[in-house]
Formats: structure tokens, C-alpha cells, sequence
């Protein structure tokens, strides 16, 4: 297993020397095949006794130097001036067949030095559910870490009460978050701050720290657009789980609507749903607000320069993103946005969101069914519903566009669980059946109907932890 140490010798202030743990009884569970084949991996080796020890830290290269990432971050609103990999490591980067280097992040490795008395142990259920989700999401065209191998490691991890133990390869253009450039801030380092930035823009493949600036903020726009679309609430958006790079990060609390409800929360610690579905924008907009004052001090020389070109940039911030998730509605609608979209047609747009709220109709089936069935089967036969249907109509919506951006399969809660559930106690089955619907999602698969949809129905509750 041929890697590099990039992120440990661009950063040493931000890298801790770490052992992955020995695993007691490691067990490949999943390996995400055409992933491992992308980073120029032969899936036959990774499955042999020598490759899933090296996807665990062991019998790396003499040269390898597996690290703690130290980081910081505001959760839920409160700063933590020191937090990090407290059960990860990075074991490395690898260049990928398309060129671009890639972090190779070890999951549930163990305890580290920001452990904080933790097992540094992942429960083999939250495992199994990012493998999954994080794929689907990759899948269906949105920017994630993705998961190369789940694995079984033979120890147990203490929560609430003692599991399974496993750890995941989550694979990422880069672990930089806001909270990366925050601890360095709040150490008012700005030489620190300057080579977070430097390695950041060097790793996107960007000329300077200005572009890292607008590159960030265009990302997290586009990123969150694609959440709002798809139904996706994230459930923990502190901003140590933040990437620089724009990619979804961190699967632990997450969850998709079934029926349309802004006020979706599905976190076990989310009390007062600051993360909730309705919400996420808000945050957005708030968390580029603090990395954007984490940047102010290395874009320019001067700081009242820097404020001056940074300013007009963050008060534009919102109109992009209310322009962009328009834009991912439209498209959803078969109205495409390249050509920009009218009066009318922001109005029709804005009214199907109007809609969507006042009736709460499944999320996914209400706009599949634009396409392939009957709207009235998610939506009142009601004058209100009718004229917006005659209008959208009368604008020639694109079905091929819409069955492009509007998928049959989304991992729905209860399945997700019940699939993961049944895989914790050994049998592989039904996620694996799960997993491989996922991964072409727009497609409609036969003997699949029930995992189409409805969600479990509105007495059931379903609450996520941050597991891994």
C-alpha cells in the first residue's frame, strides 16, 4: 500500500503520530470495489488477510506516517478550541487514477490523544450506515467522502451499552475543515493560518488563497443546494464538519425525509433542531461567516483590504445560495436553469415549495411522480394543486432532466436500520441488497417496490447518533 504523508509534512503543528490499534478478529464486511480501482488498488489483494490489515493501519510502509488531525470548531454554536481525529487517523494520500491525491482516513482506529477518555472505537452499525449512505450520495451527483471497506475489527465499543466494534476507509479530497483554520485563528497564528490555506489551495488544484476564499464558499453553496433538493438533512453541521473542499463529511446523525416536513430533525442531541431541515441554510450561511473570518487575515497584507474584498463576497452569499437551490428545484421540475429562469417561472417555483409544505407529501415519490405516476396520489385533487399543474405544464418540463435529477431510491430510514441491523448480527442480505439498489438510484429495479417508498409512516419517530 504505496502512500504519501503530504498533510504531515505540510502541517506537523496539526499532526499527532498514531498506532491505528491492532484488531482482535478483522472481518471485510464491504469493499466499495470500483472506488478501490479508482485509487489504483487491486480489489482481489484488498481482500486477502495482508490488504484488509493494511486498510486497518497495519503493515504499512516503513515510510508511512499514520496521524491525528487536530482541529477545532464551533458545536452547536459554542466554540471547542481543541478538538481532532479523537477515533481516526489519517494513514496517508494516494494519487488516484484521475490524477488528484486523495486522503485515506481510517475510522474507529482506536483511542488518540483527543480521545478525551474515549474508546477511540466506532460501533459497527454507524459503520455499515455511512458505507452506504455516503455511496448513495456519490451516486447521485452530490460532492461526499466515500467509503472504501467497512470492516469488522473483533472489539467492542462502550456507548450506552457495549457493541460490535468496526472502522471504515472514508476516502476525501481532503480532511481540511472550517474548524482546521479556526484552531489555528484561535491561536492567533497566522503563519499557521497561512500554510492550512497554501496546502488547501495546492490540494484543489488553486493559484492563490483568494481562490481558496471563493472556492469554499462556491462549494458549500453548490453542496448545500444538492441537500435541500435531494431531502438530505445532515443533522450536525458544526463547523468542524465543514470541509474546505465542499464534500459531506461526517454521516453520523443524518437522515433523508420521507414526507415533507421543514422542521425535520433527526439527532438524538439536536434538542432545540438548530440542524433541522429548514435550518440548513441558515447554518450554512453562518458557518462561512466563521470561515471567513478564519481567512480575513491571510488574504491580503493588509486588513482593511482583505475586509474590503472579502465583505461584498459574503453579503452576495445568500442570493447565491437561495439562486442555486431555485436552480436544483428547477431542475427537479424539468426546468432547466442555464438559460436563467423568468419571473414566472421563479414563481411557479416558488409556489411547488409552497406547496410542498402546506401538504407535507413524501419527499422523493411526490417528484418521481412528476414523471412516472400520478401527482394525485401524493397531492390533494384540490383548485390549488390543479392550476400549479396546469401551468408547469405549460412550460414543456423536460422529463429526461427530471428522472436525471429525481431519484426512485433513496435510503430511506427504516430501511437503512433494518439493513443495518440485520447485517450487525451477521447477515449481510438485505444491506447488501440495499446497498446495490443505491447505487443506481434512477433506475427502477425489478422486485424493488418496496423499497421505493413510503417512508414507516407519520407514528414512527427514527432518532440517529453520532456513531462514528
Amino acid at each position: 500500500m504505496t502512500l504519501s504523508h503530504d498533510f504531515a509534512d505540510a502541517l506537523p503543528e496539526l499532526a499527532v503520530e498514531q498506532v491505528p490499534e491492532t484488531p482482535i478478529d478483522p472481518q471485510l464486511l464491504m469493499l466499495n470495489e470500483p472506488l478501490a480501482k479508482e485509487l489504483g488498488f487491486d480489489p482481489e489483494w484488498l481482500k486477502t488477510e495482508e490488504g484488509v490489515l493494511s486498510l486497518l493501519g497495519q503493515n504499512l510502509p516503513e515510510n508511512a506516517k499514520p496521524v491525528a488531525q487536530a482541529y477545532a470548531g464551533h458545536q452547536f454554536g459554542q466554540f471547542n478550541p481543541m478538538m481532532g481525529d479523537g477515533r481516526a487517523v489519517l494513514l496517508g494520500e494516494r494519487t488516484g487514477t484521475d490524477g488528484h491525491l486523495y486522503d485515506l482516513h481510517l475510522k474507529g482506529s482506536g483511542p488518540t490523544v483527543f480521545a478525551k477518555r474515549g474508546d477511540g472505537r466506532a460501533p459497527l452499525g454507524p459503520v455499515l450506515r455511512e458505507h452506504l449512505v455516503s455511496e448513495a450520495m456519490h451516486h447521485y451527483g452530490v460532492p461526499t467522502t466515500r467509503s472504501l471497506a467497512a470492516i469488522s475489527t473483533g472489539h467492542t465499543a462502550i456507548r450506552e451499552r457495549a457493541l460490535p466494534a468496526g472502522a471504515t476507509v472514508r476516502v476525501a479530497r481532503s480532511h481540511l475543515r472550517v474548524g482546521t483554520l479556526q484552531l489555528a485563528l484561535s491561536r492567533n497564528s497566522e503563519e499557521v493560518l497561512g500554510k492550512i490555506a497554501d496546502h488547501a489551495a495546492k490540494r484543489f488544484d488553486l493559484d492563490s488563497r483568494r481562490e481558496l476564499f471563493e472556492y469554499t464558499l462556491d462549494a458549500q453553496a453548490k453542496l448545500l443546494a444538492k441537500w435541500i433538493g435531494l431531502g438530505f438533512v445532515h443533522g450536525v453541521m458544526n463547523t468542524d464538519n465543514m470541509s474546505l473542499s465542499g464534500e459531506t463529511i461526517d454521516y453520523g446523525p443524518c437522515a433523508f425525509l420521507d414526507d415533507h416536513e421543514p422542521k425535520a430533525c433527526f439527532s438524538s442531541i439536536d434538542i432545540g433542531g438548530r440542524y433541522a431541515y429548514n435550518r440548513q441554510q441558515k447554518i450554512a450561511q453562518w458557518n462561512m461567516y466563521r470561515f471567513a473570518e478564519a481567512m480575513v487575515p491571510i488574504l491580503t497584507d493588509n486588513p482593511d483590504d482583505a475586509i474590503a474584498y472579502a465583505s461584498p463576497i459574503l453579503e452576495r452569499y445568500e442570493e447565491k445560495q437561495n439562486s442555486l437551490i431555485m436552480a436544483e428545484f428547477g431542475r427537479k421540475l424539468g426546468l432547466n436553469p442555464a438559460t436563467g429562469f423568468q419571473e414566472s417561472t421563479t414563481e411557479l417555483i416558488n409556489e411547488w415549495r409552497a406547496i410542498l409544505v402546506e401538504f407535507s407529501p413524501d419527499h422523493t415519490q411526490v417528484h418521481r411522480s412528476l414523471t412516472d405516476g400520478d401527482i394525485f396520489d401524493h397531492l390533494p385533487d384540490n383548485e390549488r394543486v390543479r392550476n400549479w399543474l396546469s401551468e408547469w405544464r405549460s412550460m414543456d418540463p423536460d422529463a429526461d432532466l427530471m428522472k436525471r435529477t429525481n431519484p426512485i431510491y433513496i435510503p430511506r430510514n427504516h430501511h437503512v436500520q433494518h439493513a443495518v441491523d440485520r447485517a450487525v448480527e451477521g447477515d449481510l442480505k438485505d444491506y447488501e441488497t440495499l446497498y446495490d439498489v443505491l447505487l443506481t438510484p434512477f433506475t427502477r429495479r425489478a422486485g424493488m417496490d418496496h423499497l421505493e417508498g413510503p417512508g414507516a409512516g407519520p407514528d414512527a419517530t427514527f432518532i440517529t447518533f453520532c456513531g462514528t
